[in-house]
């Protein structure tokens, strides 16, 4: 048995066909998967056996681009950031930098979207960055596919002392960046304008 959506109780009877962009992010499920069905089975019939099998096959080709890109322009962005005068250190296993690079190289086909970078200077100078960036959302983890900044130590001010912090592993300077779908060269600028003093 098929289920309805909302989409096919609201638009069907006006006779509106919607299209979205199937798999707008990670989520396995969620309000774009029955808005794909729905188009589907509008174009095919309701009586299709599996419109899943066909959303299956998209979502799969969509995400592999999506991941290709998001790792991509992570990989881009992370040596624009080495090069940086503004930077002093940058975590990301795709550098041949990294300790573990040669690991990565061989257990990976990419190198993931989050690249942790150390500005030059100390807790103040990273706020500054911060409060610089214009494309980058200052926040954790939104679910999206916008790319995030987040200011380590700033998060845990308060609650742990500046030696908990650094025993941890969390420097006073260390951003962390998930890099989204942006483009890349936008990325970059807008890094480089924050960057610069």
């Amino acid at each position: 048995m098929q289920r309805e959506s909302i989409l096919d109780r609201i638009l069907k009877p006006r006779g509106i066909s919607v299209v979205f962009q199937p798999l707008l992010d990670y989520c396995e499920d969620g309000w774009h998967v029955h808005a794909f069905e729905a188009l589907v089975r509008g174009l095919h019939g309701t009586n299709m056996e599996s419109p899943e099998v066909l959303f299956e096959y998209v979502r799969r080709k969509s995400a592999e681009r999506l991941v290709d890109r998001h790792c991509a322009s992570a990989m881009r962005i992370a040596k624009f950031l080495e090069a940086h005068a503004g930077v002093a250190r940058v975590h990301y296993p795709g550098l041949a930098s990294h300790p573990q690079h040669a690991l990565a190289v061989r257990q990976m086909q990419g190198f993931g979207g989050v690249v942790a970078v150390q500005v030059a200077g100390g807790y103040r100078e990273a706020e500054r960055v911060m409060s610089r960036l214009s494309l980058f959302t200052q926040a954790v983890s939104l679910g999206g596919v916008e790319s995030l900044a987040a200011h380590a130590a700033a998060m845990w001010a308060g609650t742990l002392s500046d030696d908990a912090l650094r025993e941890a592993g969390i420097e006073p300077n260390l951003i962390r960046l998930s890099i989204g779908l942006e483009d890349a060269d936008d990325l970059i600028e807008d890094l480089d304008r924050a960057l610069s003093v």
